[in-house]
């Protein structure tokens, strides 16, 4: 819009494929097989002045199995960040999420981060804040203009509704974890990056209701390797 305000809209879409083993304590089967969600986020950004950014950024996100019904599947709720600008090498503020997430009301807050250590060393946030969380922490190393590689963690938790097909009819699942990571990125050009992430997830929770939002089961899940290959593009 103007030097300073700034408008945006992001899209996402998530796609999770699961197997179950040892599931006593959730039904004594299988609560789900595959995870869709879709993402819709439409930041705003205000710079006051030199030194300080603001942003709100409303979020929309559908999670469920495939056949959920879609309008009992939405999650919504908003970002607010306040970044203090102390130099070309340093941003640094506070931010804080607020979402309804399938029945249930959750918050957060987090630290935003910026900080070129110098040319090559970078501390920032890996991830975007959202419905499953704050954003995390990688430090970066940047050998040349077209290399990235890094390393960093976060915790995610998210609620998805599960379809009339499911063991649990109609119900909520939940899962939550931790995980660390390592990825390396490449520049391809025109505004297009490629990553390759690897990592693990552990101490790792799994929880079903039923339609009538009580708890059913719940179970931790061992420490899972997990991998990722990721296309962005910015227009």
């Amino acid at each position: 819009m103007n030097r300073k305000w700034v408008l945006g809209m992001g899209l996402s879409y998530d796609f999770e494929r699961w197997n179950f083993n040892d599931i006593s304590s959730i039904a004594g089967t299988a609560p789900w097989r595959q995870i869709h969600r879709i993402g819709l986020s439409l930041p705003v950004f205000h710079a006051p002045s030199l030194s300080w950014r603001l942003g709100a950024v409303p979020m929309f996100e559908f999670a469920g199995t495939p056949g959920a019904n879609l309008e009992k599947s939405l999650s919504y709720g908003v970002v607010l960040t306040a970044l203090k600008v102390f130099g070309p090498q340093l941003t640094l503020g506070i931010g804080a999420g607020v979402f309804s997430r399938l029945e249930e009301v959750s918050g957060f807050p987090y630290l935003a981060i910026n900080w070129a250590i110098n040319d090559q060393w970078r501390l920032q946030n890996p991830l975007r804040s959202g419905p499953a969380g704050p954003a995390g922490l990688e430090l970066v190393y940047s050998p040349d203009e077209r290399w990235t590689v890094g390393a960093g963690g976060a915790y995610r938790t998210y609620r998805f509704r599960l379809d009339e097909k499911d063991a649990i009819i109609n119900g909520i699942g939940e899962v939550g974890f931790a995980f660390t990571f390592v990825r390396a990125t490449r520049r391809l050009g025109a505004g297009i990056t490629v990553d390759v992430t690897a990592g693990a997830l552990f101490d790792g929770d799994l929880t079903v209701e039923n339609d009538r939002h009580n708890d059913v089961g719940a179970t931790g899940f061992d420490t899972t390797p997990m991998v990722a290959l990721t296309l962005s593009g910015r227009l």
